[in-house]
């Protein structure tokens, strides 16, 4: 982004690590569409990572609400305004019990109109000036007002397979509100609740009996291991599930309290530790399953053991037994109220696209020796992506060089290098998902320049940008579509000038 907008690092160090990864990406981005997503996904995964604390902490209390049941059923299922309405429901009910955490929420998101928190108030008048034509800048903002408008803008500008049809200009000016304004409310807002994010891994008995258990703190971009906790030979019914993310409380020192004050965020929220990334629990539009999302990557995670862990979940949150069948009939449920929220994505129409895991093939990019790449359209996180194929699997050399080049590019976070999202395979084809930037060859611009003035040697910026453009939309309206499914447009107009980046050979 341009002066101004650096990454804060301190903000960085502070934030718990699915944050810290996108608030990362969303500087790094290449165009401005992909910094609008990012930084609206920010957003949403701050407020599921409050919702769901707000849900385990409810839960581990273990008196439940026979008020709150109906709505709490929607956790079989939980679309994006169902996580906003757990806060609503059940941030208020923790203040009560006297969790200072919560309180401390509880002012801040659901109460006074707040007038510290100008960039928030800047976001809350553009949403109002997109959604509602009321244009006008704004010095207050009451956060639960803005919330509101965000998942109405979620609807309706991300859902339903709306992204990427407005110009650059549109997302340009939007994602700048959107990063600057989560940033101001992250600086405020503690979404953990005065608690720390803690990943507990292996449990291993000693040879003395007692029983140690790995932990790492994930807060900041990667995870950091911390003291592994010791439980004494007689405790082995006290000891933690592994593999799980917990909220640990922190007393006044800063050192951390007890592991009895422990809080499991499973099955909402869960970690792995080989990508280093976080994953939540979501719902696709369309879909009565949920499945797992990670924001910083794409990468979807379907955990086919995970019903009984929610139906756990769903008992302790309503005090009574639940069986498969109910969870079944609240999901459906779930599914109605957000489909009344708007009309069905394009992905959900009566059409059968050409697919790689869960990506649509758009059309054809290039091809070398080693793999073919192809445009795709990813719709958990409604984006296209550059998707690149091995064209030789099954060649254990061909294999360990895309597996080195995956495991090469995967480890950098930096604005001029394309990024890998994530990678998988499907079958015996291997592939991964990058960062889509659009071009053209150099040798294409200069033909188009030699053809337009053949005597000149040197041209000004202006007529090579505009040669530059022509050349990337006569690339784009070549590619050869894979599919008659309808490709989600990229943004209209210009979009702004940005820094060079180098893509994979």
């Amino acid at each position: 982004m341009s002066a101004g907008w650096s990454c804060d690092e301190d903000l960085v160090r502070r934030l718990p690590l699915p944050l810290a990864q996108l608030y990362r990406r969303a500087h790094n981005a290449k165009n401005a569409l992909e910094r609008h997503l990012t930084a609206f996904y920010l957003w949403e995964a701050s407020l599921k990572l409050l919702a769901s604390g707000a849900v385990a902490a409810y839960a581990e209390r273990g008196e439940p609400d026979a008020r709150l049941a109906e709505r709490l059923e929607n956790l079989a299922r939980p679309a994006l305004g169902h996580w906003w309405e757990f806060v609503r429901l059940l941030v208020p009910v923790l203040a009560e019990r006297n969790d200072p955490g919560f309180q401390t929420i509880r002012e801040l998101v659901l109460g006074r109109t707040r007038d510290d928190l100008p960039r928030a108030a800047g976001l809350e008048a553009l949403l109002r000036d997109r959604l509602e034509g009321k244009g006008g800048a704004r010095t207050t903002v009451r956060l639960s007002e803005l919330f509101d408008q965000l998942v109405r803008y979620r609807n309706q500008e991300l859902g339903h397979g709306a992204a990427g049809r407005r110009s650059g200009d549109y997302y340009e000016r939007m994602g700048r509100a959107l990063l600057g304004g989560t940033a101001d409310l992250l600086y405020r807002l503690d979404v953990l609740a005065g608690r720390q994010l803690i990943y507990l891994g292996e449990v291993r008995r000693q040879t003395s009996g007692a029983w140690l258990v790995d932990r790492f703190d994930l807060t900041g971009e990667t995870a950091r291991r911390l003291e592994s906790l010791e439980f004494p030979e007689t405790a082995a019914d006290q000891l933690p599930h592994p593999d799980r993310i917990y909220l640990w409380p922190l007393s006044s020192e800063g050192e951390q309290a007890g592991p009895s004050d422990r809080i499991s965020l499973h099955p909402l929220v869960i970690y792995d530790p080989d990508t280093i990334e976080v994953l939540f629990l979501n719902s696709r539009r369309g879909r009565q399953r949920t499945e797992y999302l990670s924001y910083t990557t794409g990468r979807v995670v379907d955990r086919p053991d995970a019903g009984g862990e929610k139906r756990a979940l769903l008992a302790r949150v309503l005090g009574m037994s639940v069986q498969e069948g109910q969870v079944a009939q609240w999901a459906a449920r779930s599914q109605v109220e957000e489909q009344a929220a708007g009309p069905a994505d394009a992905e959900d129409q009566d059409q059968t696209p050409r697919r790689l895991g869960e990506f649509e093939l758009l059309s054809t990019l290039g091809q070398g020796g080693m793999g073919v790449v192809y445009r795709a359209w990813q719709p958990s996180l409604g984006r296209q992506v550059a998707l690149k194929c091995l064209l030789r699997s099954g060649d254990p050399r061909a294999e360990a060089r895309f597996a080195r080049e995956i495991r090469a590019l995967g480890r950098v976070e930096q604005p001029h290098l394309v990024k890998i999202f994530t990678s998988g395979s499907e079958g015996d084809q291997w592939f991964y998902a990058m960062e889509l930037v659009e071009g053209a060859p150099l040798s294409a611009v200069c033909e188009k320049l030699q053809s337009q003035s053949p005597s000149v040697t040197a041209v000004d910026l202006k007529t090579w940008q505009e040669a530059l453009s022509t050349v990337c939309e006569e690339a784009r309206q070549a590619e050869k579509p894979l599919s008659d499914v309808p490709a989600p447009p990229p943004p209209r107009g210009k979009e702004p000038a940005g820094e060079a980046t180098r893509l994979p050979a």
